[in-house]
């Protein structure tokens, strides 16, 4: 509401606010009027009045769109300050539209009592006030008698929206007088007039609907302590009417007892949880006490979680709370529990927050909760100990970090412990030949005969040419190429004799530290092998390479081909492999003796 509470007052007169303002210009017209304020305080500020009228029984809350232009003209106002100082000033409505206007200039900053001389018993009010250059709202607190009082600072301007709204009328002589108290919260006693009915509640909201769309609003007030704040609705005609309070009826709940004012006699009502309703008979004066009992509030829940983890490998099975708590003493921090209910209440904690690998939520209402745990990785089980209100120690289920508890005014708390998988058994190495032959293959820019020296002259490095591996005689049972280094193995060969070939073409140098008296490469005392290839063919780019893997059990070079200064030599039923120097492996000069006829 735009203002200070309207405060409700019955008219006891019919006629409606146009008789009332003419009969009021009337009796204020006998009053002389005075002199202007400003001449009596000397000071730089200002108030100004805005009077406009609201429909009768207005009980809406925009003033402004629907009242302010109705204005009253001709309306006297009185206002008094220190200094035994008062003025009067009337209302006018310029140009026929907008509220009735007066202004009290050149006011000293002072405390201001403001009224409107109309009879406070037929109408209401509604009053705005506010800083006419910063629009900051002033109080201006409305008294029983209809005035307020403003406090006015120095050199400040205020424009107060004034608004009578009339009280609508039923032409009758009935009342409905509503007592209003307060009970202890929870309150469930039988005597409820002698434990409560003394602890008047101030400045409680009323509204009342009856017959022909009748509808007005009161509010409460104590007019002596102790005893009930009082409401009174009157000129009520007899039919049904509905009463109800603007305390939430989810906070409260009432107890209303209503009796004829004249015989006692008790009236039947119908109550729910916002108010009642009641039939008025013709001239019938009622009095209902009304008595508020706030809902007993419960002592709000604490779940606490501590985690822990577990070493991999702690034996589970069988193990207790103690168990745990010694084998698995290291908190963690840094893992994020999520406490929810279904469509409702949900908070993420992260461990840590509420002291070492802790976690607590707070001020939790009577229900039930959801509590998921993000599970790191690498846990392989989860398991937890709780106390409630630190009693006895009990497991809680846990399936896939989640659980969940029903609270009501406890303090839980839970150690949480996460244990580790246990590490995956290492992949068993199967069986077998332990023996490898290594290709080292070189790419050499010339031909053979124009090479000095393949050592220095020559590149490690890749052609893409494709190897492949038997045993003599026998079919390739392996094949690959070397990587971007030149270097191919082929491992876990059985002891033995091998053939190395290239899938196409030839190469022109080959050399090896292991070869049988046939030029066969051998694997020996599961050991390895290397062959060193040299490629004579000039190489502009590196093909995609690869390495092969594939156990077998022999290899030796066969069909290999030489153009050894204009001859072409083969060697046929596997490479004689001489070494350079006498060594193992194979020489030119050896390899030009091992000529065969084709």
């Amino acid at each position: 509401m735009r203002g200070s509470k309207p405060v409700s007052l019955q008219l006891r007169t019919r006629g409606g606010l146009v008789r009332l303002v003419a009969l009021t210009i009337a009796l204020l017209g006998m009053l002389p009027l005075a002199a202007p304020a400003g001449a009596q305080t000397g000071g730089p500020g200002a108030i100004e009045l805005h009077l406009s009228a609201c429909p009768a029984g207005y009980s809406g809350t925009d003033y402004f769109n629907v009242c302010h232009e109705n204005g009253i003209d001709s309306v006297r106002f009185t206002i008094s300050g220190s200094n035994a100082f008062v003025a009067q000033g009337d209302t006018a409505v310029f140009n026929g539209t907008g509220p009735g206007i007066v202004e009290f200039p050149n006011l000293a900053a002072a405390t201001y009592n403001i009224s409107d001389g109309l009879p406070g018993d037929v109408l209401s009010r509604s009053i705005y006030c506010a800083n006419a250059s910063t629009q900051v709202q002033v109080p201006a607190p409305l008294n029983n008698l209809g005035e307020i009082d403003l406090v006015l600072a120095a050199g400040v301007s205020i424009v107060c929206d004034w608004y009578i709204i009339p009280d609508l009328q039923t032409g009758g002589t009935g009342s409905i007088e509503v007592h209003a108290a307060g009970c202890p919260a929870g309150y469930t006693g039988t005597t409820a007039f002698e434990d409560c009915h003394d602890s008047g509640l101030d400045n409680v909201v009323y509204t009342i609907a009856g017959p022909g769309g009748y509808t007005a609003q009161g509010t409460t007030d104590v007019p002596q302590t102790p005893g009930p704040g009082i409401v009174r609705f009157t000129n009520l005609g007899p039919g049904t009417y509905r009463l109800d309070e603007d305390i939430p009826g989810d906070v409260v709940s009432l107890r209303i007892f209503c009796s004829d004012a004249t015989t006692k006699a008790t009236v039947a009502i119908n109550e729910d949880a916002n108010g009642a309703s009641l039939n008025l008979a013709t001239g019938q004066q009622v009095i209902c006490d009304w008595y508020v009992i706030p809902d007993q509030q419960s002592t709000p829940s604490t779940l606490t979680i501590t985690k822990f983890t577990c070493p991999s490998g702690f034996a589970t099975s069988g193990a207790t709370a103690t168990t745990f708590a010694n084998g698995c003493p290291q908190t963690t921090n840094g893992v994020v529990f999520t406490l929810s209910q279904a469509g409702g209440y949900s908070d993420a904690e992260t461990t840590g927050n509420a002291g070492s690998g802790a976690v607590a939520f707070s001020g939790l209402a009577p229900g039930s909760y959801n509590l998921a745990e993000s599970v790191p990785a690498g846990i392989g089980s989860t398991y937890a100990f709780c106390q409630i209100d630190g009693g006895a120690v009990y497991a809680k289920t846990i399936s896939g970090g989640k659980t969940s508890f029903g609270l009501a005014g406890q303090d839980v708390a839970c150690r949480w412990y996460n244990v580790l998988a246990s590490a995956p058994a290492p992949t068993p190495v199967p069986a077998g030949p332990t023996g490898s032959i290594t290709v080292h293959e070189f790419r050499c820019p010339a031909d053979k005969a124009k090479i000095d020296d393949f050592s220095k002259d020559c590149t490690a490095g890749s052609t893409g040419a494709t190897f492949e591996l038997s045993t003599p005689g026998g079919a390739a049972f392996a094949s690959g190429q070397t990587n971007a280094n030149g270097i191919l193995a082929f491992v876990r060969l059985a002891n033995g004799a091998y053939d190395l070939d290239l899938a196409q073409g030839t190469w022109c140098f080959a050399t090896s530290d292991r070869v049988d008296v046939s030029g066969n490469l051998l694997v020996a005392n599961g050991g390895n092998s290397d062959v060193f290839i040299y490629q004579c063919t000039a190489v502009t780019a590196l093909p995609s390479t690869g390495t092969g893997s594939t156990p077998g059990t022999g290899f030796a070079f066969s069909a290999l081909e030489l153009d050894l200064n204009g001859w072409t030599w083969a060697l046929g039923g596997g490479l004689m492999l001489l070494a350079i120097g006498g060594g193992a492996g194979f020489s030119h000069r050896r390899l030009e003796r091992a000529r065969i006829a084709a």
